[in-house]
Parts: structure tokens; sequence; C-alpha cells
């Protein structure tokens, strides 16, 4: 059965070291710098263009509004310190992520402590004690976007095929303002709300008043790579099985993911990359995703391998997120002229690597249209559509 072509960040790395004749992988500026230009290359393309690979599919869930049984509050000197305390009902499981409201005054959540209880913010709470029997309303209007979330399509409400509104934030803090009594939302902002670090949320407008499924569309952004080359050590493998035993290793959890390869049985090399070794060329025989990692001498594989092995040499790389067939050439130009701006090549070969990048996306963006018709064709970062560019070999 046919699979999917799969490139490692160990391929690209060695490759830009070939191309500029400085394969030793002793020389740790001249890896530093491979290394680098594979980096920028892989961070910067998918903003050259609509990559169709990057089109992904996505849904958030709204909590509904609570406003069950009423509150008391204490601010100082009880069990906790602004401690909100519920009678007659049950805070929601995720309450620290909403907002209570409290004589049209709304303030922000700290922790769940139980049940019954919360705890109010040091920088947003009543000031002073609340008698009991208050009523109050929590609600959430901010729930975190996918972690590779990059551009959002249009977002529509599954039940009603309702499409709110896109504001953006300097704009949705002014409409909300004064707008907080749970209901249908009807406008909705992407921003970094506060609530979770180095991502982005979606956040609704008035709150949400009921449990409802949004559907989108959007943009992602690769997987990111870490680890260039891990061989330490040798590995045990069985017929069939998904375990791999190490010896002299030192797995750790982040290598899931990453691509394990092996050479063929009875083999006493590394595998090398895709483009082979210098004094050794050891094509790898098997390579399978990682998919746990159960100890430092312990792996889990996404299936069983095929040969049976003892004390065998390998490598862990992380893979390269993208779809070989339209993006690997662009790939492999971009990092190209990235290296070359940090070898001392000449201007004249800097130039030429750029010029050539340019070819390649061009190139990249036709294979990436999936239908005959060049209006399905994205625009890439030079600005202009393929039809206004002539392509010359």
């Amino acid at each position: 059965m046919a699979s999917q072509e799969l490139f490692t960040y160990q391929d690209m790395v060695e490759r830009v070291l070939d191309l500029y004749g400085e394969y030793l992988r002793t020389n740790v500026r001249n890896l530093r710098i491979a290394r680098m230009a594979v980096l920028n290359a892989y961070e910067d393309m998918p903003a050259h263009n609509r990559w169709t690979y990057y089109q992904r599919r996505g849904q958030v869930t709204t909590e509904a509004s609570y406003d069950t049984g009423t509150i008391s509050y204490d601010h100082a000197g009880g069990s906790n310190e602004r401690q909100l305390t519920l009678t007659g009902g049950t805070w929601p499981t995720n309450a620290a992520f909403g907002q209570v409201t409290i004589g049209n005054v709304n303030y922000k959540i700290d922790s769940r402590v139980s049940a019954t209880i919360l705890t109010l913010s040091p920088n947003s709470n009543p000031g002073a004690d609340v008698a009991a029997a208050t009523s109050y309303t929590w609600w959430r209007s901010v729930y975190p976007l996918p972690v590779n979330f990059s551009k959002m399509g249009k977002l529509t409400d599954l039940s009603t095929a309702y499409d709110p509104d896109y504001e953006s934030p300097n704009t949705f803090v002014e409409r909300l303002r004064g707008n907080y009594t749970p209901s249908r939302p009807n406008f909705f902002t992407l921003r970094n709300a506060g609530e979770y670090f180095g991502g982005l949320s979606i956040e609704f407008g008035p709150p949400p008043s009921t449990a409802t499924t949004y559907d989108y569309s959007y943009e992602a952004r690769p997987r990111p790579i870490k680890r260039e080359l891990y061989n330490t050590g040798t590995v045990d493998t069985t017929a069939s099985s998904a375990t791999v035993t190490g010896t002299g290793t030192n797995f750790v959890a982040d290598m899931v993911g990453a691509v394990l390869r092996l050479p063929p049985s009875g083999s006493a090399n590394e595998p090398t990359p895709k483009q082979g070794g210098l004094s050794v060329d050891e094509p790898y025989d098997e390579q399978r995703i990682i998919s746990a990692v159960a100890s430092t001498t312990s792996l889990t594989l996404h299936e069983g391998v095929t040969n049976t092995l003892s004390t065998i040499k390998y490598t862990i790389s992380d893979p390269l997120d993208i779809e070989s067939g339209s993006m690997m050439t662009y790939l492999q130009s971009l990092a190209e002229f990235y290296a070359s701006r940090r070898y001392g090549a000449s201007g004249k070969e800097v130039d030429a690597t750029e010029a050539r990048s340019k070819r390649k996306l061009i190139e990249a963006m036709v294979a990436d249209s999936r239908i005959h018709d060049l209006g399905n064709i994205g625009r890439g970062r030079f600005g202009a559509d393929l039809g206004d560019i002539a392509i010359h070999a």
C-alpha cells in the first residue's frame, strides 16, 4: 500500500549542509546556521500562500450562563480570601474560566475551590462583604482557539446557521461595554484575552446564554519542530510490536510525534537521511511515528515494526508538517536562500537563490491548485497572480 512521503528536520538540515559543502556536523557554527535557515523557512512559508494543506475545520461550543441559587461574598478573614459562596446550586466545572455579575458589576474569577465556593480575582471583586441571598449570574465569553490557529473564515452557529459579525478587538470592547447580559451572541472578536498564554481566543458578545456549537474554517500553522537529530544509544524491536526498548537512551516526553527511523536487519550502521551519507550510505528500512514515551528507555510507536532488531542504531527527528507534493521544493529553496545569507555567499549568489525561491513558489502555487482553474490559485508573498507571471526555466 502506498503511503505519504515523509521528510524530517534532519533531512532538510543535512541538505542545507550539503549545498554549501559544510556537511561535517562537528562544525557547530555551520550546523547552527543550517538549522536556523531551515527554521526560518519553515516558519515563514505558511504566510507566502494559502496552502491547501493548512486549511482546517474547527468548532467551539459555548457554555450556558448560570444563575441558580444565591450567593454571599466574604472579602477577607474567612476560609478563603475573597470567597464567593453559592447556596442552592453548583458552580459549573469550568467556572474559573468565566465571570460573575453581581449587582450589574462584572467580576473575574480566580479559582473554583469546590462545587459551591469560588474565589474572585484580587483586582476584580466587590471590595467588601456581600450579604447572603444575593442574586448573581455566571457566564463565560472567552474560549481558546486551536494552538495551531492562524486565521479564521466565517463563524456559523450550527443550530440556526446564524453568522455573528466579526469586530476588531477595540471595536468589540466598545460595543460590548454595558452589554454583558447573557443572550445570543451577535458579534465576536479574536484576541489574547489574558486567559491563555501564547495563543489567541475567541470572545463572544454578548456572553452566550446557552450551550451552542459554532463551526468555522481556519488556516493552521505547521507543527513546531524542535529535535533535529537524536541517536544516543541503541534500540531493540520485536516484529509486529509497537514497543521499542532502548539501551543507553534518554527518551523524553516531547519526542511524541517525532519520527523514528531504523536501518535494515543486520546493519551495524545508523540510518542515513534521504540524500544518503558520506562514508556510509544506509537508507532507513522502516520509519514510524512515536505515539508515547513510557520511560527514558521505552517508546511506543503508532504501529508495529516489521523486523526484530537487537542493539541497532537509529535516529529520531521531528517531521516537517508539509504536503511534499506541492510544498517541499519551495521549502528547500527558501531554506537555501536563508542559508546563503549566513554562509558568506556573494551578493550575486544570494540574489540568485532568492530568485530561485520565487520561481519555486510559483511552481508550488501551481501544484497546490487542486482544481484545474487558475482562478483557484492563491496569491503568494510577491503579490501577483500566476496568470500575470511568466514562468521561465
